[in-house]
């Protein structure tokens, strides 16, 4: 039971940081249109409509990333954060997510 109770977690995290990595490549793949290939439409009222759509676009992708990174940080016990890789993504080292995890109990609450 104890592995299953890591296991599900772990999963669940693993899936998310695929699901983040995903929506950051999208989201670099727009900011690359803008930059570069929408500078090439001629007709500047379509030009606008595009650019002022995929800058909406971002901002949403941007703040999925940013809920995907706050749902693993609340409910993730940090040990399960650490091996997945959301420390590091995060700029936490392993000595900070280690001593928060103290906080945890033995079962993973509070």
């Amino acid at each position: 039971i104890k592995e299953l109770q890591t296991l599900i977690p772990d999963s669940i995290a693993r899936q998310l940081k695929r699901i983040e990595g995903t929506v950051s490549l999208m989201r670099k793949n727009l900011n690359i249109f803008m930059t570069s290939d929408m500078k090439k439409m001629l007709h500047m009222p379509d030009r606008l409509k595009v650019e002022h759509q995929l800058k909406m676009t971002i901002t949403e992708m941007t703040d999925l990333s940013k809920r995907i990174d706050e749902t693993l940080q609340t409910y993730l016990h940090p040990d399960v954060q650490l091996h997945v890789g959301v420390a590091a993504r995060l700029g936490q080292g392993a000595s900070e997510m280690r001593s928060s995890s103290r906080d945890y109990g033995k079962d993973g609450s509070l």
